[in-house]
């Protein structure tokens, strides 16, 4: 077992050993761990289903890992492409087109203006090999340190939405996270409004968690969930059907649950479109 979950495990066992509370003990000894499994953790202890408790939150855990992980396999290509494709074009700057332009010389006049400024900037290039190797090196750092920042990180999933195909899988995955979290609280007894909470805490887009917000307060307004999703305008008549006959029936997180995996699978299939579409796109630009 890994030492800082041995360590854990040890601190929750002396405190369960001292007459402290299970969710009260797994959050002093594994405080790094989202609001929401300690949540769940002690809706299932105060309704004595601790267990199927602890089991759905490390089934929430993996299941944003995942997303997690579907997000980073979906960038590595492009991010493969775009290095190599900046490489290819360093390459024939610096190496291939001053040999070239030694060549052509004694030409250079009769030559057309767009082969004399790739000319020409192969020779700046050339002759500034320090200059360029600094400038690359200090936008890779750059890049580097802003994948680090939050707000960066923030602002460019806002900007990734507005793309084609690509911008719709990450909302639907997005409402996806949402409404299974949510559905999952719901059926541990977590009353709506504070389950509406932490459902909006999983949210990673801007705009689409001002949005939950928005719901959350409708909510404690009075009106119904299914109304409330209705007035944002964020989610398909699908999901807010599915949500109606869930508040009609009783079972609302089990059609929460059920629009989660509506939701995953279109957002699903829309990655498999667009890393389709995306190489010959990427090839053609290169």
């Amino acid at each position: 077992i890994h030492p800082v979950l041995s360590d854990a495990f040890e601190v929750l066992s002396k405190s369960l050993r001292s007459g402290t509370s299970f969710s009260q003990a797994f959050e002093a000894a594994v405080p790094d761990l989202p609001s929401y499994v300690f949540q769940l953790s002690s809706a299932g202890e105060a309704i004595g289903e601790l267990g199927p408790a602890l089991s759905d939150a490390a089934a929430q855990l993996e299941y944003e890992y995942k997303i997690r992980q579907e997000f980073r396999n979906a960038l590595t290509y492009p991010s493969i492409l775009v290095t190599a494709g900046l490489a290819a074009v360093l390459f024939i700057f610096m190496i291939v087109v001053p040999r070239f332009s030694a060549m052509l010389e004694s030409s250079r006049a009769d030559l057309p203006w767009l082969s004399d400024i790739v000319l020409s900037i192969g020779m700046a290039m050339s002759t500034n090999k320090g200059l360029v190797f600094a400038i690359t090196l200090g936008i890779v750092c750059f890049t580097a340190w802003a994948i680090k920042q939050p707000a960066a990180r923030d602002a460019v999933r806002q900007r990734l939405i507005y793309l084609p195909i690509f911008g719709a899988w990450l909302k639907e995955a997005e409402l996806a996270r949402w409404a299974s979290m949510l559905g999952t609280m719901l059926r541990h007894g977590v009353d709506l409004v504070k389950a509406l909470e932490l459902a909006r805490n999983t949210m990673t887009i801007r705009s689409i968690g001002s949005r939950m917000d928005q719901i959350g307060k409708l909510v404690r307004t009075g009106k119904s969930l299914s109304a409330a999703m209705t007035d944002q305008d964020t989610f398909s008549d699908t999901a807010l059907s599915l949500v109606q006959v869930g508040e009609d029936s009783g079972e609302l997180a089990g059609m929460l649950e059920s629009l989660a995996v509506l939701y995953e699978d279109s957002g699903r299939q829309r990655m498999k479109r667009f890393l389709l579409l995306l190489e010959p796109a990427a090839i053609i630009i290169i």
